[in-house]
């Protein structure tokens, strides 16, 4: 069946069929009007310099100098507060090595707030050359006239330089031929090893260690009576259980041991430490 044509309408069919084309076409116009008017204000706070960004705030900092974020904060400064470049200036902030994170104002704003987490001093690393492939994995004492120590954070990265030791932090003393620089990372597997020898160290009670030896997976600790515990490159925390009992029995006997050596769980070895004498 054929549909009526234009013709054969009412008046008041039709009368409603050009009313709704009226509303069609002020409702499109009214839509283009917003959309221009939005488009005029985005340009305007781009470009108009009442919607620049004026000032910027630096808060977080706790050990490292203001002036040093600030440098490259800065260049926020000037630039559209709606959109200004936060990605470009937290990539150069994260350059510096002490920092660890960068947050920016959640919402546009006319003074930018730029916080800054420094990352925190975790354990200290000292670092020896390797002596060869066939080399033992005992330590030797690195002698030097001014120490270098350079701190890392929970992350393994070296962000900092010291000349002194730092109270309360771990010690390890690394065999390593990598030309270290601020800002370096530690490998994913060395940092797991040493994180599990901190956490053997705290399990099982043992005195705060003067040091630890890491060399490729292999640990020892120089207790602090200076006895010298090998314990290879496995089941760290099973071993320093039976070291806390030879401790105990060599006390016991009034024996002094140079080094314990935990290398072989089913061969411990140790030297008893000679006895001075008074010439």
């Amino acid at each position: 069946m054929q549909p009526p044509s234009q013709s054969t309408l009412s008046p008041d069919l039709q009368k409603m069929i050009r009313r709704r084309s009226w509303i069609r076409t002020m409702k499109t116009c009214l839509h283009g009007a917003v959309a221009s008017v939005v488009v005029m204000f985005g340009i305007a706070l781009w470009r108009s310099p009442h919607f620049e960004v004026r000032s910027v705030v630096i808060t977080g900092l706790r050990t490292l100098p203001k002036e040093r974020v600030m440098f490259y904060a800065q260049d926020l400064i000037g630039k559209p507060a709606i959109y200004p470049p936060k990605r470009a200036v937290s990539q150069r902030i994260l350059r510096i090595p002490e920092v660890e994170s960068v947050r920016f104002n959640r919402f546009p704003s006319l003074h930018m707030t730029v916080h800054v987490t420094e990352r925190q001093p975790y354990f200290l690393l000292q670092t020896r050359p390797v002596t060869g492939e066939g080399a033992s994995p005992s330590p030797l004492p690195i002698v030097s006239r001014i120490p270098t120590f350079w701190v890392a954070d929970r992350h393994g990265v070296l962000f900092r330089v010291e000349h002194r030791r730092l109270p309360g932090l771990p010690l390890v003393q690394m065999t390593t031929d990598r030309v270290w620089r601020l800002g370096d990372r530690l490998g994913a597997q060395d940092l797991r090893h040493l994180q599990r020898a901190f956490a053997a160290v705290q399990r099982t009670k043992t005195p705060t260690p003067e040091r630890y030896f890491y060399d490729r997976g292999f640990l020892s600790l120089r207790l602090p009576d200076q006895t010298l515990v090998r314990l290879g490159n496995d089941a760290w925390e099973r071993k320093l259980r039976r070291v806390h009992r030879a401790l105990a029995f060599l006390q016991k006997t009034q024996q002094r041991a140079e080094y314990i050596d935990f290398t072989s769980a089913d061969v411990p070895t140790w030297k008893e430490r000679a006895k001075k004498v008074n010439l």
